[in-house]
């Protein structure tokens, strides 16, 4: 059957999000974001329609550049071609329905000369609420031997997901940084602020980056680093995804929801 004649079905993980000056295709079963032009979003309306029809209102020169846009979703798999419109109705949409037996699944915690000997118990009550992912923010200065003493401790609880910020000091060689990631699989980031120059460590599966700024409690991720998958994408649907079941513990042990914001809930030393 020529290809003009079949009808475009989107991956139903495959999401396309219009934008002002560009568009972007969200692969949630993959993990990828693709940039693409605001026209494509004229094949993601397609449906009930064949190629055919899509192209009969547009010029030959707009023709050739739509077919070019099929083939390249075809080829990253993000739609694939039906033969008849009955088989549209084979496949279901995908389910955007968000929950989450995690009272809290991230935390932030700052940790100060004033607070630093709450960190352990911090941990343990964050495990307590089944939190799995944590960012620990060390404003006060430690040498690596007083860090993995930490990653010991924290080796022993539920947490699986960890980004350690650290100011730099001369203890923090390349050597004894890769041999942590290599003995704590649970490092996912280790960033060093306010070093000599900028650069990075190539781990595959933990970013160690040097950094010459200061660092700050709430910062924004650069477009690479964005979260794409299934279950962010369908709490994004619902909730603000800084805040919803997120918490911080600021340097002065206040509990919030957001190091930037004001309020708080008490503090870790009450």
């Amino acid at each position: 059957m020529n290809k003009l004649d079949k009808y475009i079905l989107i991956f139903s993980c495959c999401i396309f999000e219009h934008g002002w000056g560009k568009s972007l295709i969200l692969d949630l079963q993959r993990n990828k974001i693709y940039r693409v032009p605001n026209d494509l979003k004229i094949i993601f309306e397609s449906k009930n329609k064949k190629i055919s029809e899509l192209l009969y209102e547009y010029e030959e020169d707009d023709k050739e550049t739509i077919l070019e846009y099929i083939d390249f979703l075809i080829k990253k798999e993000i739609i694939f071609l039906l033969d008849t419109l009955e088989e549209l109705s084979y496949f279901e949409k995908i389910n955007l329905e968000w929950d989450s037996p995690n009272q809290i699944t991230n935390a932030i915690v700052e940790i100060s000369e004033s607070n630093d000997q709450f960190l352990e118990n911090i941990v343990s009550e964050l495990e307590n609420l089944n939190c799995i992912a944590i960012v620990i923010i060390f404003h006060k200065s430690i040498l690596i031997n007083e860090l993995e003493n930490f990653l010991y401790f924290l080796n022993e609880t539920k947490i699986n997901n960890l980004h350690i910020l650290v100011k730099y000091n001369n203890s923090f060689d390349d050597v004894e940084l890769v041999k942590l990631r290599e003995k704590y699989l649970r490092l996912s980031e280790i960033v060093l602020f306010s070093a000599t120059s900028t650069r990075e460590l190539n781990e595959s599966q933990c970013r160690i980056k040097f950094i010459q700024e200061k660092m700050e409690s709430c910062f924004c991720k650069p477009f690479k680093d964005f979260c794409i998958n299934l279950p962010f994408f369908t709490e994004s649907q619902q909730h603000n995804t800084c805040l919803n079941r997120k918490i911080c513990i600021d340097v002065e042990g206040n509990i919030k929801n957001c190091p930037n914001m004001q309020e708080n809930y008490g503090n870790i030393a009450d």
